[in-house]
């Protein structure tokens, strides 16, 4: 069975708003054992002085991308998303985070546009394994 745990953390130093971590049950503690655990940096200068953005950790997603597909995390209206959600897609065994800002070119599976198309701002950006 997998657990997930979401919080903030200060890691090598480097002061992250927030950090995700996915365990076996058979861990314990603070890190369990076989913890893969994951602090994704927010710049402070995307946020107002003294605010931090919403962290949410979407229901895993069987596929990356699906044309019509509601499985597909491409299909996932992110409108209502914050920036920075993450999101697990099993055929992938990755975890993505959401842009919002972002223009990047798609180039699947490590960027894919959201349900709003590669012309509107908004990609999910692949964060593990790495690309």
């Amino acid at each position: 069975m997998l657990s997930a745990g979401v919080g903030s953390a200060a890691q090598s130093g480097r002061q992250t708003l927030g950090s995700i971590f996915l365990a076996s049950a058979s861990g314990s503690g603070a890190f369990p054992t076989g913890a893969v655990y994951l602090s994704i940096p927010v710049p402070y200068t995307e946020h107002s002085a003294g605010s931090v953005p919403a962290l949410e950790l979407l229901s895993p997603r069987p596929l990356l991308q699906g044309s019509g597909n509601s499985d597909a995390l491409e299909n996932v209206v992110a409108a209502m998303l914050p920036n920075g959600a993450l999101c697990f897609v099993l055929d992938q065994r990755a975890l993505y985070a959401l842009d919002k800002f972002s223009t990047a070119a798609v180039s699947p599976p490590n960027i894919i546009a959201t349900s709003f198309g590669p012309a509107v701002a908004g990609r999910w950006v692949k964060r593990l394994p790495t690309p």
